[in-house]
């Protein structure tokens, strides 16, 4: 296993523990458990494209991809919105064996680790919370039917140079590269594909942990790309 592999697979073993604290929390309590930093943002902002999108949906379940994260990013949904009609892919290429628990029957989910699974499927809305600057060539990705064919795809804290791509070390508790890539590139992709940029936040860049050189040509970003009709 590679070195980024191997520190992946830990880290995502490490959320376990905050996730037993979440959903022992939304068992016990009506409101829903409070996350440090910019988590409780950006969870609530998937919380409200899911629910929006499944408020219109014509189909019986709303098809979710959640592509390259893990279950921590389902812990929190409980106490928010309504889960009955949800079915939620998690794509985790860094864990291979995962068993489903219990504490999370509230949703209909699975997690796959070969992205082949994922061929054949349509999905409603397809999440990408600070993945693709891990994912080398990641417009090939975005090409991909199971992908493109979604009515709205949601980028959540996610580094973009405001200039051309930059491939920078990050510096936090992962000490690889991380590519910022171009935000007037990624809309024009998405743009060109007959998608329309229908919502953008920015974070502090600060959370992009990138040297203080390149804070001025980075954006920690929200962006919510909808199909047009």
């Amino acid at each position: 296993m590679s070195e980024n592999k191997l520190f992946w697979k830990e880290y995502n073993e490490k959320l376990i523990i905050l996730e037993k604290e979440i959903l022992d929390f939304n068992n016990t309590n009506e409101f829903n458990f409070i996350e440090d930093s910019f988590y409780p943002h950006v969870r609530d902002l998937s919380a409200l494209v899911i629910t929006n999108l499944a408020n219109s949906n014509k189909h019986p379940y709303l098809r979710v991809l959640d592509y390259g994260s893990n279950t921590l990013s389902i812990a929190n949904l409980k106490n928010k919105i309504p889960t009955q009609e949800i079915k939620y892919v998690i794509y985790d290429p860094f864990n291979s064996n995962y068993s489903k628990s219990k504490d999370l029957d509230f949703i209909d989910y699975y997690v796959v680790s070969d992205h082949k699974e994922l061929e054949q499927q349509y999905f409603d809305l397809t999440i990408f919370a600070s993945s693709i600057q891990y994912i080398p060539e990641v417009f090939d990705i975005f090409g991909k039917s199971y992908i493109i064919n979604s009515s709205q795809i949601l980028f959540t804290r996610t580094p973009l140079s405001l200039g051309e791509e930059l491939i920078v070390k990050q510096h936090s508790s992962y000490k690889g590269d991380q590519q910022c890539y171009s935000y007037h590139e990624l809309k024009e992709f998405f743009q060109e594909q007959n998608f329309d940029l229908v919502f953008k936040s920015a974070l502090s860049p600060e959370f992009a942990a990138v040297s203080k050189k390149y804070l001025d040509k980075v954006v920690y970003a929200n962006l919510l790309f909808s199909r047009r009709s």
